[in-house]
């Protein structure tokens, strides 16, 4: 028995040994497997690293990279983008084609600049400014008034309507808008441009928009009592009721002078009628008046002035273009849609300057 005790005594301290050398591979075991894993997460950390830095770093690319809190650009994106070719801009290599791609966008530009006209019987055309208007004027009053002279006058016709279709005051009432029935009509009211209306003499003109027609717009003859009862007998309406037969008013345009340059308040259409016909009388042939009419504009800055003839329009031309009126040389030309003859314009043959005193 004595002999058996030691060996037993050994067996268990070697299994206890070996317990405790498996518990060291054990630990050494997972301190490996845990080392191998912090090193993996930190190749991760580090490789993210390196790609964040990668993104940091301008590219030679045409795309802008976030570096920092700036944006940094290649030095490709300093040249001008490239339009793309579309459509007309690209001609081809064929000059044909070429020739052919340019007539198009030249007619396509032709055809959307057409000028603008105001077509016949228009708004801006039958409408007309009336101007300078007394405090109790109102719409219904101008629609009556207007209504009331143009029905005078010989030729007017009812069966087409009412002369008058609006009036529409404006400014504060200080001025208003009155719309005829047709151009003729409205060509006739301004006949009647400083007629008297509760003290004060109204002013009648062209809108803004408003362009003189191709040909010449007939107007009807005022009656002569009907000027004289409203005060106008010495302006443009008694002018156009004392015109003489024989005188076309097709050739209008040709016997007519823009008078421009005037001093505003000053000239009126008698002053004007009397300046032009003083020096012309003498010259006048068949014994009609060398100034048929005279108009001054609304605003006072320009007049219009029609002679018997042509012959006399060019003479006065000629002698009154520069003259002083008023302490102001006038601006004397041509209307809108005169045309030049052939031969040149006619004249009075050896008339002298020295007809017009200084």
């Amino acid at each position: 028995d004595r002999d058996r005790g030691p060996p037993r005594r050994d067996r268990s301290r070697d299994r206890d040994l070996d317990r405790r050398d498996r518990d060291y591979d054990r630990r050494d075991r997972d301190n490996d497997r845990d080392e191998r894993s912090r090193s993996r997460r930190g190749d991760s950390r580090d490789r993210g690293d390196r790609r964040r830095e990668d993104d940091r770093r301008p590219t030679d690319r045409g795309d802008f990279r976030r570096s920092g809190s700036g944006r940094s650009r290649s030095p490709r994106d300093d040249s001008p983008p490239r339009r793309r070719r579309r459509g007309w801009d690209d001609m081809g290599a064929n000059p044909e084609n070429a020739a052919l791609l340019l007539q198009q966008q030249a007619a396509f530009a032709n055809m959307h600049t057409l000028p603008t006209t105001a077509l016949a019987g228009s708004k801006k055309q039958r409408e007309l400014y009336i101007g300078n208007l007394p405090p109790t004027a109102n719409e219904h009053m101008l629609k009556e008034l207007f209504a009331h002279l143009v029905s005078a006058c010989d030729g007017f016709n009812p069966a087409l309507g009412p002369p008058v279709l609006n009036a529409q005051m404006a400014g504060g009432g200080q001025f208003a808008f009155v719309e005829f029935r047709d151009e003729q009509l409205a060509e006739t009211a301004m006949l009647f441009n400083g007629i008297d209306l509760a003290g004060r003499q109204l002013k009648i003109g062209h809108p803004n928009g408003y362009l003189t027609p191709a040909q010449p717009v007939l107007v009807l003859k005022p009656p002569t009592e009907l000027l004289a009862k409203f005060g106008v007998s010495q302006g443009a309406g008694a002018a156009a009721a004392d015109r003489p037969g024989g005188v076309s008013q097709e050739t209008k345009k040709q016997r007519e002078l823009y008078i421009g340059n005037l001093a505003v308040g000053m000239v009126t259409p008698p002053m004007l009628k009397e300046l032009f016909t003083l020096p012309l009388e003498k010259l006048s042939a068949g014994g009609l008046p060398p100034v048929l009419e005279a108009r001054v504009d609304a605003n006072g800055k320009f007049a219009f002035v029609e002679f018997s003839s042509e012959e006399l329009c060019t003479t006065a031309l000629t002698l009154f273009n520069g003259m002083e009126l008023c302490g102001r040389e006038m601006k004397i030309a041509r209307p809108a849609g005169y045309v030049a003859p052939a031969g040149g314009a006619p004249g009075i043959p050896g008339l002298l300057p020295p007809l017009i005193a200084p």
